[in-house]
């Protein structure tokens, strides 16, 4: 990028570079037959997707989400559990 852009300064080469990295990174990638799959998924960028989950159980403990929480119809805030030694 400096190469191309010799009279620019740091800061706005290094701004050309950061946005235009993830297509020449893909461009390059894709058009080689030899990169191994790793490389492309790579290449492919992050997914958009996550998957996610209203709540989860752990050691027969629910735990779930603050709007799911609020749906709810039984409450139990302030409920601890005192464990003796």
């Amino acid at each position: 990028m400096k190469e191309s852009n010799p009279k620019m300064l740091k800061n706005w080469v290094l701004k050309k570079h950061n946005k235009t990295f993830l297509d020449w990174f893909k461009d390059t990638i894709f058009a080689d037959d030899n990169v191994s799959k790793k490389l492309r998924k790579l290449a492919d960028g992050p997914k958009r997707t996550v998957i996610t989950w209203q709540g989860y159980d752990i050691n027969k403990y629910s735990f779930y989400t603050k709007a799911q929480d609020e749906k709810s119809t039984m409450q139990h805030s302030g409920v601890t559990l005192r464990v003796e030694s």
